[in-house]
């Protein structure tokens, strides 16, 4: 029987941390933040929903927008200097062959679905549900086991804190992947039901809890 796989997408898909990091950084200042300058700063803002983490520095919703907006642009223009995290091509490939795929992300869908495309991986998802859908991961998730019929487990993939209290907010299982923008340490403090270290060793899990 199958189960429902949602991933996020920066950290666990794509060796994006220090590009965007970077890009975060240059967001902020343009709408007027400077208390978000180093990337210890950055990744504690992923240590909750990310859109509260921006709030937490003064930002309004407004210019929570337009730092997204901003990341979204000039990830387009550096898409070519993020690099798929090596072996989750071919395990995502394997996975949707018997699973329904989805990606739950803070970046923008068209950014997300264009790089899938360049990298031949869009096929591989059902659906891709950005920040610019909706800024809670945890309704996005909810979203999508509603619409969705017929599979066992839920589970939601993250390499942050904050993806794993939100997956766990939705009500399902969480599996945290520790090559990603949050060390192992950082996100066993959100209690992740599973934390795998390698790809094959998270396609192992997916293909065969509740088999």
């Amino acid at each position: 029987m199958t189960n429902l796989l949602m991933f996020d997408f920066d950290g666990v898909l794509v060796d994006s941390r220090d590009f965007m990091v970077e890009v975060i950084i240059s967001a902020c200042k343009s709408v007027g933040c400077d208390t978000i300058n180093t990337p210890v700063e950055v990744l504690e803002l992923f240590s909750v929903n990310v859109y509260e983490g921006l709030a937490s520095h003064g930002l309004s919703p407004p210019e929570r927008a337009a730092v997204l907006a901003a990341v979204t642009a000039a990830s387009q223009s550096g898409a070519r200097s993020i690099a798929p995290v090596a072996g989750m091509p071919a395990a995502l490939r394997r996975l949707a062959a018997a699973h329904p795929l989805h990606i739950i992300s803070s970046n923008s869908a068209a950014f997300v679905r264009h790089y899938l495309r360049a990298h031949h991986l869009e096929d591989c998802f059902a659906a891709i549900l950005g920040g610019d859908s909706d800024d809670s991961k945890t309704r996005k998730i909810r979203a999508t086991v509603a619409a969705t019929a017929g599979f066992n487990r839920a589970f939601y993939i993250g390499d942050t804190a904050g993806d794993i209290l939100e997956g766990r907010e939705a009500g399902i299982e969480t599996v945290a992947v520790d090559w990603g923008w949050h060390s192992r340490e950082k996100i066993s403090t959100a209690e992740p039901d599973f934390i795998v270290s390698t790809p094959a060793e998270l396609e192992r899990l997916l293909g065969s809890v509740g088999a």
